[in-house]
């Protein structure tokens, strides 16, 4: 029994971190739309297997009804948004409860402003910003929620936010983007549970 106490404590710690995964979608299928997601706006699924949404303002990707929530997860996408706003939604009830990541390049200072908010009955309960130069054109998103907070990494570098769960927002909904305007993709959707 000791030799394998003694051989959990020497693996590698994603082992530990990567929970059961309860939902994906690769968007493999070029040309047409993902399954079982509800559409406004303009998106398809590209050549390079992303999905991609532009050419319409406020264009929303939703995994319906997929994924109900999950009171303890981790999700990972991919943004890229080179001309203009996105954002990675999740635990998305309705157009007035969410949580929402949105990320917007500041051409300015080359790096990116990232935002988390909670949104509850259309009031945002809670949020905060992180700024992070990109690492690649496509960055790797991760937001873990562990019951009480959220945390987002941005291409498995350290935390760039960290924020505690508002009173009130409930953790179940489905998953999703937004492009608010510009052209955004993203290369996949994966949902862990803890």
């Amino acid at each position: 029994m000791r030799w394998l106490l003694a051989f959990l404590l020497f693996l590698p710690f994603p082992l530990f971190a990567q929970g059961q995964l309860i939902y994906t979608d690769p968007f493999m299928n070029a040309g047409s739309t993902p399954e079982g997601w509800t559409l406004t706006g303009n998106w398809v699924i590209n050549g390079d297997e992303e999905l991609e949404a532009g050419g319409s303002r406020n264009a929303v990707a939703l995994a319906a009804p997929v994924f109900p929530g999950c009171n303890v997860c981790r999700l990972e996408t991919t943004i890229e948004a080179p001309d203009g706003r996105a954002a990675f939604l999740a635990w998305y009830s309705d157009a007035g409860n969410y949580v929402e990541l949105s990320v917007k390049r500041d051409a300015t200072r080359g790096d990116n402003i990232w935002r988390l908010r909670q949104i509850s009955n259309g009031v945002v309960l809670a949020h905060a910003r992180g700024r992070q130069a990109p690492l690649n054109p496509d960055a790797e998103v991760r937001i873990v929620f562990d019951g009480l907070r959220f945390t987002v990494q941005i291409d498995e570098r350290d935390p760039i936010i960290t924020m505690d769960k508002a009173p009130g927002l409930s953790a179940y909904g489905t998953a999703g983007y937004q492009v608010k305007r510009g052209i955004a993709r993203f290369k996949f959707l994966n949902i862990y549970s803890s």
